[in-house]
């Protein structure tokens, strides 16, 4: 019997070049991407918003929406408190303020959202819709990982906390609800959220920051988990990720090697302001 989960190295080792070449172009991140996305569309032909995706609206989706909203929010509040205290305590400057990958200080606010709402559509389409469908034939669990990791690989080092935290979440709602829409949601509200925070937020201590980011990490996974349990196969998901670890597959060497190579050359491409000036003197 053929196993549904069978790896292709050649495909994923693609994706993630293609995804290195648009963090090192990052000027062209939001084109680039969307083309990319709209090959593996054309190419597989699959239904862009995902295979949950539906039109039809009832009391129980917008009560989904709303719940994955909140949970975003408060993660991305989670990530910039967060973010600030180990800034604070590396006395690394205004480094982790959050968003200075996506956040474009130079537009009004609303040009601002309208870029953020942008920004989750296109990454969300890359790395939920293209990176973390083809990782699935490795099993739910190691590709939710390996979406987490690269997500915050391809983010700044003071954010990677937080960007490590949205590609889990978002990789998780994306498994359970199969719907783009959902996880663009999400990630929407994770930078909203930030967003306000860098417009109107309040300067604290490194205690407040730390109990109120802890606090808000609380409430953004007890907030999904009932989010994701009103979706009918999050139980389901569940078994399937365990019986998946208990009949683990080991990943093929092409597949290995390439992820540990990719993960080797983007940390040094990430950390290199920390570490060049040792080196050059």
């Amino acid at each position: 019997m053929a196993n549904p989960y069978q790896p292709q190295g050649d495909k994923t080792d693609y994706l993630m070049s293609v995804l290195c070449v648009i963090k090192v172009l990052d000027v062209l991140t939001l084109p680039l991407t969307a083309i990319v996305g709209i090959f593996w569309v054309k190419k597989y032909q699959l239904p862009m918003m995902g295979e949950g995706f539906s039109t039809k609206i009832n009391a129980k989706k917008i009560l989904q929406v709303l719940l994955l909203a909140v949970s975003g929010a408060a993660l991305g509040l989670c990530a910039i408190m967060g973010g600030n205290v180990l800034s604070m305590s590396a006395q690394i400057e205004n480094n982790t303020m959050i968003g200075l990958s996506v956040m474009q200080s130079n537009l009004t606010l609303p040009l601002q959202i309208l870029f953020i709402a942008v920004s989750s559509l296109v990454s969300e389409f890359a790395f939920r819709r293209c990176l973390y469908g083809e990782w699935r034939k490795y099993g739910i669990l190691p590709s939710i990982i390996g979406s987490g990791v690269i997500t915050m690989l391809l983010s700044n080092l003071g954010e990677w906390s937080g960007m490590l935290m949205l590609g889990l979440f978002a990789a998780m709602v994306y498994e359970v609800t199969r719907c783009l829409v959902m996880t663009t949601i999400f990630h929407f509200f994770f930078l909203f959220s930030q967003l306000m925070m860098v417009a109107y937020g309040q300067q604290m201590d490194a205690r407040n920051l730390l109990l109120f980011a802890v606090a808000a990490l609380a409430v953004s996974v007890v907030i999904l988990l009932i989010a994701l349990n009103l979706s009918t196969n999050f139980t389901e998901t569940c078994e399937k990720i365990k019986v998946q670890q208990q009949n683990h597959v080991r990943h093929p060497y092409v597949f290995r090697a390439s992820f540990n190579f990719f993960m080797v050359i983007l940390i040094l491409f990430q950390t290199t302001p920390y570490w060049s000036g040792l080196i050059l003197g």
